[in-house]
């Protein structure tokens, strides 16, 4: 007796369950790749947005600098002072600047609290 081999025109089960095992993990992967930068993109927003605030800030605080000002105005020493402009309302609270002294120059810093992100 002879056996003829079957003529397999479709696929089986099985093939058709591998395929769409690794057709999915494929998706997923470029899923990931895309939240992962929409992530990025708002933190790099967030991180403009805070840089382009300090900057303003700082441009006011610069038109500051006069010799008859130097000890009673904006620069004057001390800490926790307010900003000049106020931040985005969704932003948290708390944000300052402080003036030090060093005999000859003044040292400016800015504390800013602006969201990461997400």
């Amino acid at each position: 007796m002879i056996i003829v081999g079957l003529n397999k025109k479709s696929f089986g089960l099985t093939e058709v369950i591998v395929s769409a095992v690794i057709l999915s993990a494929v998706i997923a992967g470029f899923f990931a790749t895309f939240v992962g930068t929409r992530k990025y993109i708002n933190k790099s927003n967030h991180r403009v947005i805070a840089a382009n605030y300090i900057r303003s800030n700082l441009s006011y605080l610069y038109n500051q600098v006069r010799e008859d000002t130097w000890d009673t105005g904006e620069l004057s020493e001390g800490s926790d002072k307010s900003l000049h402009t106020s931040p985005p309302a969704d932003w948290p609270s708390g944000s300052n600047y402080s003036v030090i002294d060093h005999g000859g120059y003044r040292e400016v810093i800015i504390n800013l609290k602006y969201p990461v992100g997400d």
